[in-house]
């Protein structure tokens, strides 16, 4: 190699830059708006096992708050959250859903059926 001249290239065998992290995970935070029905019926916010329910036909409203890196930091957000208006009116109905990143969570097809 001549004095002076650049080195030569080399090719990086990995697929990913050394950063990425291929189990990486993270949170995502989600709020139920349930709607209220006309006919006065109670609304229901949590299934027989707790989890909580939501029928956006019905006119239940989902929000995406935020992707977070941590647990510790979507926990920060639905606390931060819970006192602002409109979260406030149902302060139980925030969901953290873990994620794998880079992985398909839908595999198979759907069919939609007309109503």
């Amino acid at each position: 190699m001549a004095q002076g001249a650049p080195a030569p290239l080399t090719r990086v065998s990995n697929r990913y830059p050394p950063w990425h992290r291929v189990d990486m995970e993270v949170y995502l935070v989600h709020h139920i708006h349930h709607a209220a029905f006309l006919d006065g019926r109670p609304t229901e916010h949590r299934g027989e096992g707790g989890d909580l329910v939501w029928d956006e036909q019905d006119g239940d409203d989902v929000e995406l708050l935020g992707v977070f890196s941590s647990q510790e930091r979507a926990d920060e957000c639905v606390e931060s959250a819970r006192p602002l208006l409109g979260f406030r009116d149902e302060p139980d109905c925030f969901l953290v859903s873990p994620q794998e990143v880079d992985k398909v969570q839908w595999t198979e097809g759907y069919v939609t059926e007309p109503l």
